[in-house]
């Protein structure tokens, strides 16, 4: 019998990974027109230079050797690399809260004196959490267990808006905003591990110093490579909030904040459980021939879904900002539609890129992430030097499509598939998107240019093209399902 159980099959685990994800990241946009109606901008901005700097500790605190548990080839590997983490974490852990009391000066110095609110005993507190709460859905991914990965992403969701919106309510400001994510991340990591992890681990008592030895030895790539790999990608993320902050305000930083939570985030959870599903059914197609075929109708997905609906966030985000979250976030919209470009290439090449730990091309994967720290960088800083934000934003967003672009073909092409198929496709995919949108874009554009002549035989011309646009657009996803399943029962 095998440690994990039954794994789910490829249909199940992503309806479980999409589910779970996108219900976790539903309550937070539901919640959003709330939470911003009890915060402010500058509150906050505040709370994503914490999340900034968390998620950057959190990185380290395994030394990415969190990430061979899912490759691991025997019992004995996966419990050997388990508690390598354990005692990484409480080691790294601790060096990080002595770190930053001893220099507790030259750390705040870094940061936009608004942010020095932020208790800094609180940092790598939140940081384990993170990192613990990663390592568990690692080894829930080795289970093909997605269904209690999305449990534990709704738990996040609930715990986290629970405390945020009763402490907005109390007016805690941005300490209730952070309370929330320390407190939904520590009681969910408590409860996996006393539902799921309490039995394995007597396990660990018989995993010798050996074991662990050769663990360290087998998987070395993964702190050589992945740590500055992944380092680099939460720079790149992470740093648009704390440069804004700085540049220009904490309020158009809690703006921006604002946008990655209502858009970008989400977009970026849900690639991520879509990658996990990716990346466990690629490893059973790893030597088959199949796994071209699976990589191209993957892609072709993933481009399908995103096209239409990301275009129609383009253009409607800035009106309904102002309705949905209040007045005094209406410029968050504008945010949301600069961000589209990077919003479509997280949603279709996060996933993909899980190739490079596939095919254990993990030095390539460094050399790439570093390519779309510095696209974000360079545009973040052009936008910047151009004077608006509006620029900063625009220019981060296209420079970092660009980044994610290059390193998705660039994968994608070493697992066999070819990239003229790729190009054709993507362009293909660009035509019948724009061919189905366009009649519904043309008739909104016709009725804000003509509002006051045009008769009410127009509202239900619009209504039975939008109906008939989102028909075809369904048909098409239906299709590209069909696919991927025929593929998953080819192998099964």
């Amino acid at each position: 019998m095998s440690l994990y159980g039954s794994k789910l099959s490829l249909a199940r685990s992503s309806l479980y990974a999409i589910g779970g994800s996108g219900g976790a990241q539903l309550m937070l946009i539901v919640a959003a027109p709330i939470l911003t109606r009890l915060f402010t901008p500058e509150e906050f901005g505040i709370f994503a230079i914490y999340v900034a700097i968390v998620t950057f500790l959190s990185m380290g605190i395994f030394l990415k050797y969190e990430l061979a548990i899912p490759i691991s080839q025997s019992i004995t590997s996966t419990l050997s690399i388990l508690k390598l983490c354990l005692g990484l974490g409480a080691l790294i852990g601790f060096l990080i809260l002595v770190a930053l009391y001893f220099f507790e000066t030259e750390f705040r110095s870094l940061i936009p004196s608004s942010a020095h609110a932020i208790p800094l005993w609180i940092l790598p507190v939140a940081a384990i959490n993170l990192a613990f709460l990663n390592l568990w859905r690692f080894w829930l991914v080795k289970a093909g267990r997605f269904d209690i990965i999305a449990i534990s992403r709704g738990s996040v969701s609930f715990i986290l808006l629970f405390v945020q919106l009763t402490g907005g309510l109390l007016k805690l400001g941005s300490i209730a905003l952070i309370a929330g994510h320390v407190i939904a991340n520590l009681v969910t990591v408590l409860a996996l591990i006393a539902t799921v992890f309490r039995k394995y681990f007597y396990l660990l008592y018989r995993i010798t110093f050996g074991s662990v030895k050769k663990a360290i030895v087998r998987y070395a790539n993964f702190p050589r490579y992945i740590v500055l790999s992944d380092g680099l990608l939460v720079i790149g993320s992470q740093a648009p909030p704390v440069v804004i902050a700085g540049v220009y305000s904490l309020a158009e930083a809690g703006l921006f904040a604002l946008a990655l939570r209502v858009c970008l985030a989400p977009v970026a959870m849900i690639a991520e459980s879509c990658g996990k599903v990716f990346m466990s059914r690629a490893l059973i197609l790893k030597t088959a021939q199949t796994l071209p075929s699976f990589v191209f109708s993957s892609y072709s997905l993933l481009i399908r879904i995103a096209i239409i609906p990301f275009t129609a966030v383009a253009f409607f985000a800035s009106d309904l900002a102002a309705v949905i979250f209040g007045e005094s976030w209406k410029i968050s919209g504008v945010y949301i539609s600069l961000l589209v470009p990077s919003i479509v290439a997280i949603f279709v090449f996060v996933p993909l890129m899980t190739l490079f730990l596939v095919l254990e091309k993990q030095k390539m994967e460094l050399r790439f992430q570093f390519l779309i720290m510095l696209m974000r960088m360079i545009g973040l800083l052009v936008g910047v030097f151009l004077g608006e934000i509006y620029w900063a934003i625009a220019m981060y967003s296209l420079f970092t499509s660009v980044g994610y672009v290059i390193a998705g073909y660039w994968i994608m092409s070493k697992s066999g598939v070819w990239m003229t198929n790729i190009l054709v496709i993507s362009f293909f995919e660009l035509i019948i998107s724009a061919i189905i949108l366009g009649p519904a874009v043309w008739l909104i554009f016709y009725l804000n240019l003509h509002n006051e002549i045009i008769s009410s035989w127009y509202y239900v011309l619009l209504g039975v093209t939008c109906m008939l646009t989102i028909l075809l657009y369904s048909c098409r996803l239906k299709s590209s399902f069909k696919k991927l399943k025929d593929i998953d029962l080819g192998v099964s």
